[in-house]
């Protein structure tokens, strides 16, 4: 069955509606690499592990079939016997004039970032921001570019964001992609972009070659977590499934501290066994505390505790005190202004 893969990422058309759980374009579907043509529909994973958890794999698609279904596929589509290799199709990069333009458009209302300037000083917010290239688009969503070792952009995920920090979700899920807008302003096919995505931050691995690297799942916590504990260098992997080989290939020879979401910890543990590559893997346990079944990350934990103390630094202004005003007072304010007393009646 290894001539079965999952259909690698290229866009969100390359993404289908879950057989099971009904959301659009968070189905993975498998494709025969010897054909590159998919199987059945619903044959595939989705992509919402915790909540769908649908996955349904070539092996179980042939055994609903009857035993010889398999043999009748294989003579039906014989496999490729050229012993040439393909040619692997080179990456497509993002230039980096579009990332810096998508920056300076910071002057329009990103909600995101004014939700997190109540809690940190504007300066160190925009410190932040800056050295991970987060953009704003013209409707006021969050550009996460992910930028290369090399310096090279990848793609940027695009997310909308309330006025209290939280991801705006429907049906849609509220999640683009640069790359996606740009095929699609420029009529490409998903076939005419070979996306290969990095770690979020991993640009600065480079200018910080001896701080500790600390990997989380979401861009949003890595940015939160770098205002708080900036000697640390977060990065961020974008999803619980992308602690994988090739996305964390650059951390190799690090010394890393995984920040799992409290509902991916025995996930990842499991993962970070095949990150051997790194210095020093470990977990970092700040999910103890959490109760069971607790979906939080990191973040939620920083985020409570900036309110609180956004909290405490406010004091109520002390109310000035009524002062009453007296016969002193007005002969006084008389006698500056050279008004006889007997020209003033004063009643009491």
């Amino acid at each position: 069955m290894c001539r079965f893969e999952f259909e690698k990422y290229n866009g969100p058309n390359s993404r289908y509606t879950c057989p099971k759980c009904g959301r659009p374009r968070c189905f993975t579907r498998y494709i025969d690499t010897e054909t590159n043509q998919y199987l059945s529909d619903d044959v595939g994973i989705c992509d919402h592990k915790n909540n769908c958890g649908y996955h349904k794999p070539p092996k179980e698609y042939f055994k609903e079939r009857g035993s010889g279904y398999y043999s009748e596929y294989r003579q039906s589509n014989p496999l490729n016997r050229s012993t040439e290799s393909p040619k692997e199709k080179e990456t497509d990069f993002i230039p980096m004039r579009i990332i810096e333009d998508l920056e300076k458009l910071d002057k329009k209302k990103n909600t995101l970032k004014e939700f997190l300037s109540t809690l940190v000083s504007p300066s160190d917010l925009q410190q932040v921001f800056s050295a991970y290239h987060v953009g704003t688009t013209k409707n006021g969503e969050t550009v996460f570019p992910q930028i290369d070792m090399q310096g090279r952009c990848r793609t940027a995920k695009i997310m909308a964001y309330d006025e209290n920090g939280h991801r705006i979700k429907d049906k849609m899920d509220r999640i683009d992609w640069l790359h996606a807008r740009i095929m699609k302003k420029k009529r490409l096919k998903p076939s005419d972009w070979n996306l290969k995505q990095c770690l979020f931050g991993e640009h600065l691995l480079h200018s910080r070659p001896n701080d500790m690297v600390c990997l989380v799942e979401s861009e949003k916590t890595a940015i939160i977590c770098a205002l708080r504990y900036p000697k640390y260098l977060w990065l961020a992997c974008g999803g619980k499934q992308n602690l994988k080989l090739e996305m964390c290939q650059a951390l190799e020879g690090r010394n890393v501290l995984l920040f799992p979401d409290a509902d991916a910890v025995a996930d990842w543990e499991e993962r970070k066994k095949r990150l051997s590559f790194c210095r020093k893997i470990k977990m970092y346990s700040w999910y103890k505390h959490e109760a069971e079944g607790s979906k939080r990350d990191i973040a939620d934990v920083i985020l409570e505790r900036l309110q609180k103390e956004a909290q405490d630094k406010v004091q109520e202004t002390p109310q000035e005190k009524i002062k009453l005003t007296t016969i002193g007072d007005i002969c006084q304010w008389m006698s500056e202004a050279g008004i006889e007393k007997d020209r003033v009646q004063i009643n009491v």
